[in-house]
């Protein structure tokens, strides 16, 4: 089951490097939704971001070098809360969080704030992995 704290994020449009109410990014909603619903403050991101023209490679392989700070997670295992971290471009450059079985909350550059399947066709064969804060 989906939880009701979710609809208070539907519909936040995506901004490039957005940390707020008024725009979001992945990792910004993440980082909001963490705080807001879990009490846990992330460590900052400071490697680049993505942006229209932006090297996909070298985010990637940033993103990969600052998820040594979390736990990960074996699929199957994860649970509401997790981050679920996605390939775009054939890097790791997207993050969601999982909410229930099979379902994650994001945004991208093409779509505001929104709950989606990440077992179906969109997404499955992207989900690189799980993880969560080290607590």
């Amino acid at each position: 089951m989906i939880p009701a704290w979710c609809e208070r994020y539907i519909g936040i449009p995506y901004v490039e490097s957005g940390r707020d109410r008024a725009g979001l990014d992945c990792w910004g909603l993440l980082v909001l939704i963490w705080r807001e619903q879990y009490g846990v403050d992330l460590p900052a991101y400071d490697g680049p971001t993505w942006h229209r023209g932006a090297d996909a490679a070298t985010i990637g392989r940033a993103l990969q070098r600052d998820l040594d700070r979390y736990d990960e997670i074996a699929a199957g295992c994860e649970r509401e809360g997790d981050g679920i971290i996605l390939r775009l471009r054939g890097e790791p450059l997207h993050v969601g969080l999982v909410v229930a079985s099979g379902w994650m909350i994001h945004t991208h550059e093409t779509a505001a704030v929104c709950l989606e399947s990440y077992r179906g066709l969109a997404w499955s064969r992207r989900v690189l992995g799980f993880w969560r804060p080290r607590c």
